[in-house]
């Protein structure tokens, strides 16, 4: 349905230049981007153009939260994914709703990282194919769609 290529798209808009939304030429960003997209979330923040973007699908980054915790064993010192989707200035969150809802703690972590993006003012751009009104539901958080709301406004 395009939601992931306009996520894309933004994100390629916000690498292009600092603080204005001038368009690059193809030839100069996309092999970058493409890059970036192709190592997924193992590599840092993506910073070109003076923002930063963390674009991570949900389910990546609950893989890659999985994996972290384990390399913590041999690497004490092993950056938290967590922290950069936490720090970056922009993050998009793609496909929220695919992850594993199972998973231990899965929910507050997601609660855990949007309140911390709220609290810092920080955007944050989500795909989903769940409605809007479901995203809470989903994670059986009330919170999670409080903060989520607060955080759009009013739609209408």
């Amino acid at each position: 349905t395009g939601k992931t290529l306009f996520a894309s798209c933004l994100a390629r808009e916000l690498l292009a230049e600092p603080l204005r939304l001038a368009p690059v030429p193809d030839e100069d960003l996309a092999p970058k981007w493409r890059r970036a997209m192709a190592a997924g979330y193992r590599r840092p923040v993506a910073k070109w153009g003076g923002w930063s973007v963390c674009f991570v699908q949900e389910a990546d980054l609950q893989r890659d939260l999985r994996n972290w915790y384990t390399r913590l064993r041999q690497d004490p010192g092993a950056p938290s994914p967590m922290k950069r989707a936490r720090e970056a200035q922009v993050l998009i969150l793609d496909d929220l709703g695919t992850a594993d809802q199972d998973a231990k703690n899965w929910r507050q972590q997601i609660e855990g990282l949007i309140d911390a993006r709220y609290t810092a003012g920080l955007p944050v751009v989500i795909t989903s194919n769940l409605r809007w009104e479901d995203l809470g539901n989903h994670y059986g958080s009330e919170r999670l769609a409080s903060r989520l709301a607060e955080m759009v406004g009013d739609r209408h």
